[in-house]
């Protein structure tokens, strides 16, 4: 008996917690000033967008999260399919078109994330026959490509080689050292994290209460139906505008942290991707930040110079449930008497109707002054049913002056039922104009999605098909593409290639001037076989030799080294994996 009324106690205890709690929420709510209800209402829409996305994509998110920490392995296809009128007066587009009409490419990855090393086998198949094939290799010590049909071998280099590799190519070569095969995700994502944490609050502790006004019981009107909101509006003063702006660059500038995790980052992508240009001098960290400072200071001075005649203005109409409904942001910027820009952004997210939906997005920059300029994108969908299945209606509309393009695409999307979704598209491109005659007058088609995703039983399987036609005055025709990926989570990396022995192989660092000369000679002539192959001789891409009758011997003086080509060709046919 004293149990029960022990539980009974408890359970009206916390009832009661939940009721204050709640009614202390409503009251806060109800008494928010204009500042708090503007950003509790910003930051519902950003919660409310990311909520949208992760309904879409949270099951493939995941899935290529897990990619990203543990090994894997998956298979790729491209198809396309190519014929096109009006081209046969032209000999480049005519080989274009003869070697595209059937083309495939097939894709093999297998990577370990947390040993950075992986296995990438390519091949490109035209008119049901291999026209050529290339594996890479990469492992923390060394890399390694191949590609057959240009050299037999591999062409490998360690990773703590390639400086010196470069300086043999390039003597005055300063950059990376090493080559480094390494994740940047985890130092991009604090960035972002330091970002949102340390500006944010900043950002909302400079604008103050005055800065905004609010008006009670509005009224909305849209489509027939009236909507009950609060307007909410965020006025800054020229004065007020300018100053804001450079404190926060103020700010960036002395934010020593924020310059060295940037640093870090571009510091080690460049490594990642050996991407540092011969001809350059390696930058650095330190480097990087004193770059990033300079380039403030630059943008500082020319604030100096630039006045913002209107200020800056944000209104929200949010309705009862605190979305927003309707945002509208201006900012007009004067870097001259003579020219002013007025820049604007007005969203609308409004549900109205039996589960109907509006969306939209416009941005416009108007210049004035001495001369006039008008840049305009609109973005707007209509979507409509979200229990079975979707329907939208999207527009896109890009206009610069007296030149207009548009795309219209229609949707049907399928309820995701556990990462397995069905989508299907129509769209049509539109670019009528003068001065949009460097593009089709129209181009239409339709798009079918299908994906399969289950991270708990390890695997992704994604393929979508696109075909289209094209009309125009001077060329028309339709093509298609068909993209297949399919991948699996694995506990280890299967392939053999990453357990190579390269000693029989070249190493591009110990090769003489005279292998490099012979290994030069042997791709020219696997090239010059290639391109006669797929018929790209004879007048094609305007080769200087191709009505010379005797360009085929010209090629062929060497016997051996066409046996030797035809030889790897064959015994690297089949695929690696």
């Amino acid at each position: 008996m004293r149990k029960e009324i022990r539980r009974k106690f408890r359970l009206k205890t916390a009832f009661l917690v939940l009721l204050l709690a709640a009614g202390t929420a409503v009251v806060l709510l109800l008494n928010t000033s204009p500042k708090e209800l503007f950003l509790l209402s910003e930051y519902k829409a950003y919660e409310q967008m990311k909520a949208e996305l992760a309904k879409q994509h949270s099951e493939s998110w995941e899935f290529s999260k897990k990619r990203m920490e543990q090994p894997s392995i998956s298979h790729a296809r491209f198809k396309a399919k190519m014929e096109m009128s009006n081209w046969t007066y032209d000999p480049d587009r005519a080989a274009i078109e003869k070697i595209f009409k059937n083309a495939e490419m097939i894709i093999k990855t297998e990577k370990d994330p947390k040993k950075h090393a992986g296995n990438y086998h390519v091949a490109l198949n035209l008119e049901n026959e291999q026209a050529f094939d290339m594996d890479i290799i990469y492992t923390n010590s060394q890399i390694g490509m191949r590609v057959p049909f240009l050299y037999s071998k591999f062409l490998y280099l360690y990773s703590d080689e390639y400086g010196e590799f470069m300086k043999k190519i390039y003597p005055f070569y300063k950059g990376p050292e090493t080559l480094e095969f390494s994740q940047v995700i985890h130092r991009q994502k604090g960035v972002t994290d330091y970002l949102r944490t340390h500006y944010f609050p900043f950002l909302i502790d400079q604008l103050k209460e005055d800065n905004f006004t609010l008006e009670k019981r509005g009224k909305y009107r849209f489509r027939g139906e009236t909507i009950h909101v609060k307007k909410v509006t965020l006025s800054l003063t020229p004065k007020e505008t300018k100053i804001l702006l450079n404190r926060c660059l103020e700010r960036l500038i002395k934010d020593k942290k924020l310059h060295s995790m940037i640093g870090a980052q571009m510091e080690t992508k460049e490594k990642l991707s050996g991407s540092a240009e011969v001809h350059k001098e390696a930058s650095s960290s330190g480097k990087i930040e004193t770059e990033i400072v300079n380039g403030l200071k630059q943008v500082q001075k020319k604030l100096q110079r630039t006045t913002f005649p209107r200020g800056f203005s944000s209104i929200l109409f949010i309705d009862k449930k605190g979305r927003i409904i309707d945002r509208t942001m201006e900012l007009t910027v004067a870097t001259s008497s003579s020219e002013q820009a007025v820049w604007s952004v007005h969203t609308k997210h409004i549900r109205y109707g039996q589960g109907q939906r509006v969306k939209e997005f416009t941005f416009r920059r108007v210049l004035a002054g001495g001369h006039k300029e008008r840049i305009a994108v609109q973005v707007a969908s209509e979507i409509k049913g979200e229990k079975k299945k979707q329907v939208e209606d999207l527009q896109i509309s890009l206009n610069r002056e007296a030149e207009t393009v548009k795309f219209k695409m229609n949707s049907v999307i399928g309820k995701n039922k556990g990462g397995r979704q069905t989508i299907r598209r129509s769209f049509t491109f539109t670019a009528p104009g003068e001065k949009a005659h460097r593009l089709p007058d129209k181009i239409s088609g339709e798009v079918k999605q299908v994906q399969d995703v289950s991270t708990m039983k390890k695997y992704s399987n994604q393929r979508t098909d696109i075909k289209a036609a094209i009309k125009d005055k001077k060329y028309g025709g339709a093509f298609s593409f068909i993209v297949e990926k399919e991948s699996k989570l694995t506990d280890k990396m299967k392939s053999d290639l990453l357990a190579k022995d390269f000693t029989s192989e070249a190493n591009l660092n110990k090769m003489t001037d005279a292998q490099i000369a012979e290994v030069q000679r042997e791709i020219s002539l696997n090239i010059v076989s290639l391109m006669n192959r797929l018929g790209l001789f004879g007048g094609a891409f305007g080769y200087p030799f191709a009505d010379d009758p005797h360009v085929e011997d010209l090629y062929k003086e060497d016997p051996s080294a066409e046996e030797v080509f035809n030889s790897r060709t064959a015994e690297h046919g089949e695929p690696i994996f």
